[in-house]
């Protein structure tokens, strides 16, 4: 089972959980494998989360057995600083500070995220309303 579709079916399995998952990756460390698992939650991910879901993983894991191979499941935060990429993790984050750099521009500019459209991120920066192409935008990340 490739990554894409292993996310979707663990998405599915949480889709109760205050949980989402942000990212799944396969990484190879030493001869190791590991299948890493990033959650967010809107007011901050804890230990007890990543213990919950770590738990409901690996019940599906072992009955799936998506992998060929020997692997160790983490379940981790996505962190603070990463960027935010999809619609939902901007949705997640409206009304909380961001930085983020447009295209072409050299320094990073801070705001309060507004708005999330299709093609348009609205935020807040000294008191004026900015309505930005996410074509426009290289990064954003929560301001901390």
């Amino acid at each position: 089972m490739n990554l894409n579709d292993l996310k979707k079916e663990i998405i599915n399995l949480l889709l109760e959980d205050p949980v989402d998952v942000i990212e799944i990756n396969r990484i190879r460390r030493k001869k190791d494998i590991i299948l890493e698992v990033c959650i967010d939650k809107s007011k901050g991910v804890t230990f007890e989360d990543c213990e919950r879901v770590s738990k409901i993983l690996s019940s599906f894991l072992d009955e799936k057995d998506p992998i060929n191979e020997s692997y160790y499941l983490e379940v981790a935060s996505a962190g603070l600083d990463r960027p935010l990429k999809t619609t939902e993790d901007l949705n997640r984050h409206i009304g909380e500070e961001i930085v983020f750099k447009k295209r072409g521009a050299k320094n990073k500019e801070q705001g309060t995220l507004v708005e999330v459209k299709e093609d348009i991120v609205v935020v807040n920066v000294n008191d004026d309303r900015l309505e930005i192409n996410r074509s426009d935008i290289t990064k954003i990340t929560l301001a901390f």
